[in-house]
């Protein structure tokens, strides 16, 4: 497989401005361009959905992943410092998502009544195979001009953002509270903070982002809290605060306002579902872990 070069910061922020704010031709050329060099992110990621091999075709899977990134250059905000495929990572898996849950439902008949649970990907097995050297995350969100990130730190994000989102995924605002706090995991992004936000929180958070009453909440995910508009928000240094610290039994009465004895039965239940979740998203590093 034919290699494709890296664009350097520069060459990829002219095509973005051109992308966003040029005219006929050369606007169309420019998307053309940043889709061409940024394929490789999506087959990438693409390659951790192993487990749906058989249920959804991997070129299907690829197009989706691709008429993402028209969306992600739209949405992309020229203040920010950080390289474009960083950003376009979370329209890939959103529209990931959607196409597999579609692809589920029309399987399954038009009666299902029943919720789809989210698909997560196997990060574990996207390095394992003979064509990953030509699109390796690391090779994609680096060059000489972006090197602060090396494979290890990389991989480590990674792992931290499927940590995250096993726990929001408890959709309990007190066992999130509880594991966040017992084991001192502090949120990264506006969707971990939006999952320990009360209903009033929400709302606040809604208001001041402007979001309408029908939004995604995972489409939070992207509003990093490296950012520091993000962090500056009061709802967020709150929340950051809180976390930055762990916790004794003794102080989670308080965090809580539960009994010792109540907080042991949450801590025993939510150990319990993080276990099942990680077996189901085969998250290898939480398996068996006493979470």
């Amino acid at each position: 497989m034919k290699k494709i070069a890296n664009l350097t910061h520069k060459q990829e922020r002219i095509l973005l401005k051109i992308a966003k704010t040029g005219k006929g031709e050369a606007k169309k050329k420019a998307i053309w361009l940043l889709i061409y060099h940024n394929q490789k992110i999506v087959k990438y990621i693409a390659k951790g959905y192993s487990s749906l091999r058989g249920k959804v075709e991997y070129d299907d899977l690829i197009d989706e992943g691709i008429s993402s990134l028209p969306k992600a250059i739209e949405k992309f905000d020229m203040n920010v410092k950080y390289r474009f495929s960083t950003y376009a990572i979370y329209w890939v898996k959103q529209f990931f998502q959607t196409f597999i849950n579609q692809s589920q439902l029309i399987k399954q008949g038009p009666n299902i009544k029943e919720k789809k649970n989210l698909v997560f990907y196997d990060s574990n097995y996207q390095d394992n195979d003979n064509d990953s050297q030509s699109y390796s995350l690391a090779d994609t969100l680096n060059d000489k001009e972006n090197s602060e990130l090396d494979v290890r730190q990389i991989h480590q994000k990674d792992i931290v953002i499927q940590i995250n989102n096993a726990i929001n995924s408890l959709a309990n605002r007190e066992e999130i509270l509880l594991v966040r706090a017992w084991h001192k995991i502090a949120p990264t992004n506006l969707l971990d903070i939006y999952y320990l936000a009360t209903e009033e929180e929400k709302e606040e958070l809604k208001k001041k982002l402007k979001l309408s009453e029908k939004f995604n909440p995972d489409l939070l995910q992207k509003h990093s809290l490296e950012e520091k508009k993000n962090s500056d928000l009061t709802m967020a240094k709150k929340y950051l605060e809180m976390f930055a610290k762990k916790y004794k039994s003794s102080e989670l009465v308080d965090l809580l306002n539960k009994s010792e004895n109540a907080i042991r039965r949450l801590k025993k239940e939510s150990s319990k579902k993080l276990q099942k979740i990680a077996q189901e998203r085969n998250l290898h590093f939480l398996v068996g872990q006493n979470i």
